[in-house]
């Protein structure tokens, strides 16, 4: 592994000691300590960061400790450049866009890894961390409502709606939303979740 990546995942494990910020190199902002994820025996199970840029929010799901070298080594078989090199070590992230508007975008909600052969992430693993996506969600869902704004997914350019992918995608959301109490509107195959008021 060269020394930058090296250096990346140290950074990243950071996030799990006393410290509670990390710049992260492609960004160049400062990583917050949103909150540490707690699995029903009471146990640290993940850790879920945002990093504010001017006009969007990095939100990014990390394993425990020991798996965070893990999850680095199976980015490395996904699209480079892309959000699994800005969180390294991370399971997934997603991108809000903010805007005046009344309703934030997300932009995209991205695993950081694969299963399957030449992975080092393995189903098992994998399963343990599949519900990164939703705890996100919840905590985006949170800000969203103390701003006073809606959340819209707007269909992935170039997915078929009925797609695998494109499914799970919309169930999360439609889930996560109506779990804040949010409502759900279709608009042209884009979904806006708002508050009633």
């Amino acid at each position: 592994m060269p020394r930058s990546s090296m250096a990346s995942a140290r950074q990243a494990m950071l996030l799990w000691g006393k410290r509670e910020k990390v710049i992260l190199p492609h960004l160049h902002s400062e990583m917050h300590r949103r909150r540490v994820v707690h699995a029903k025996n009471g146990k640290p199970k993940g850790l879920i960061t945002m990093v504010r840029g001017q006009d969007n929010d990095h939100w990014a799901y990390y394993p425990k400790e020991e798996h965070i070298k893990t999850f680095f080594n199976a980015a490395g078989r996904v699209k480079h450049s892309g959000p699994s090199s800005f969180f390294p070590g991370a399971v997934g992230s997603i991108e809000i866009i903010r805007d005046l508007s009344n309703s934030w975008t997300v932009k995209y909600m991205q695993a950081h890894f694969f299963t399957g052969k030449g992975s080092s992430v393995n189903r098992a693993l994998a399963t343990k961390y599949g519900g990164w996506r939703q705890r996100i969600l919840a905590e985006i869902f949170i800000e969203a409502e103390k701003e006073g704004k809606g959340v819209t997914l707007k269909k992935n350019l170039g997915s078929n709606i009925d797609s695998n992918s494109e499914m799970v995608r919309r169930s999360v959301f439609i889930e996560a939303a109506e779990k804040a109490g949010f409502s759900i509107f279709n608009q042209t195959n884009n979904l806006v979740a708002s508050k009633k008021k």
